[in-house]
């Protein structure tokens, strides 16, 4: 009886020992499921987002480059804001900000697969001045005794976005229920029609609740501890911008300066850029290759201007401690610009000639920031780098060689 309790509690241990190992398994691949399925969402938005606001950064950057002269020149005394000059010059350097909700929907339009002039008439609806005039003396409003509330579109994305993307769906639906005769006036009608009514009503808001949310738990977070933001930030931002999660946070700060009229998160990363152009201009310095150099100080002049990706993926990240030099020295120049507690004023890509964008309170702590993460960067690189032939680099990447 006792070798047969014996075996029969072994059996039970076994079959238990098989059932919790099932389980396990069963946890894991459901833990897994959830992991894919959120990565997946992310990289949908991060598509997303990039395809639609990667055509239209250069023209921001424009806008914000006019912008910061004209900063400058008010600043200095050279021109007054009541002059002719500077209301014409003001006006190009703001066009494209107030009014992106039309280079969004072509843009959109573009993503989504909704006709992009068909994009543009919902967003001139949506912004026609009688709406906006009418929002902004009311505070009370029924569209079809529906109430509709207050929403700023002018300078807007969120709502734009989410505005097109209804559209997308209605030209489809309607593509195959319209006549062939008639489908060329009807699809844009109530196209337009229906997808503006339900901007008002429910896109507007949704997009106006998610953007003032996250602006005010960036400002909160960032109200908590400045200076750790700005560490964080300036240490991780070019990591972001090699996965391209930059484009994530375009909106967010474009979001800030239309409801704040300033934006923080890219004034706390104004020092990135100068981390990786210093630790490319070291590499550059060391490099004994002489086509390689010239490409490197290229890279290094492109990164001071603001443009980081060619001193990232051609310098600095196939030699890995350059990239990590240059970001830890960005880091600390985060620091630096969460102490002075600097802003963004316009929307233009940290660097050298977008400066003037952070005129104002903690500008100067900005300025030390970026030469601290400069100077940092570059001797940080120039003591623990050791150069390394542009040919044994390619090899490491196609992986030829493993050290």
């Amino acid at each position: 009886m006792r070798a047969s309790d014996s075996m029969s509690h072994t059996n039970d241990n076994k079959r238990n020992d098989k059932r919790d190992n099932k389980n396990d398994d069963s946890s894991h691949k459901h833990n897994n499921k959830i992991t894919t399925t959120l990565k997946r969402g992310v990289d949908k938005v991060i598509d997303i987002l990039s395809s639609i606001f990667m055509p239209i950064v250069s023209l921001l950057v424009a806008c914000g480059i006019l912008k910061a002269v004209l900063m400058v020149l008010t600043t200095t005394g050279v021109m007054t804001e009541t002059s002719f000059n500077y209301i014409v010059l003001n006006a190009i350097g703001s066009s494209v900000f107030y009014f992106l909700p039309f280079f969004v929907a072509v843009t959109a339009g573009k993503k989504f697969g909704a006709d992009q002039f068909t994009s543009m008439m919902l967003a001139a609806a949506i912004i026609m001045p009688e709406i906006l005039s009418a929002m902004d003396s009311s505070e009370s409003l029924k569209l079809f005794f529906i109430p509709v509330k207050h929403v700023t579109y002018t300078s807007s994305v969120l709502p734009m976005i989410l505005g097109v993307f209804v559209l997308s769906k209605l030209e489809r639906l309607l593509k195959k229920i319209i006549p062939e005769m008639v489908k060329d006036f009807f699809v844009p009608l109530l196209g337009v029609g229906i997808s503006a009514l339900l901007t008002l009503y429910i896109c507007g808001q949704i997009g106006s609740i998610v953007s003032d949310g996250i602006a005010y738990g960036i400002k909160s977070f960032i109200a908590v501890s400045p200076v750790a933001v700005g560490g964080v930030l300036g240490a991780f931002w070019q990591v972001m911008v090699t996965f391209g999660l930059q484009w994530s946070v375009i909106p967010v700060a474009i979001n800030n300066i239309a409801v704040n009229g300033y934006d923080t998160i890219f004034a706390l990363v104004a020092a990135s850029p100068f981390g990786q152009a210093g630790a490319c201009l070291a590499v550059a310095i060391k490099a004994k290759n002489k086509k390689f150099k010239v490409t490197a100080f290229t890279a290094a002049l492109s990164g001071i201007l603001g443009i980081t990706e060619p001193a990232i993926f051609a310098v600095n990240l196939p030699r890995k401690k350059p990239m990590f030099i240059g970001c830890i020295a960005a880091g600390i120049g985060g620091i630096f610009i969460g102490i002075g507690g600097a802003t963004m004023k316009a929307f233009a890509l940290p660097g050298l000639i977008t400066l003037p964008v952070y005129l104002g309170k903690g500008f100067v702590w900005l300025i030390l920031g970026c030469a601290v993460s400069f100077t940092l960067s570059t001797i940080g690189t120039l003591l623990f780098y050791r150069d390394v032939s542009t040919e044994t680099i390619d090899n490491d990447i196609n992986g030829d060689i493993v050290k």
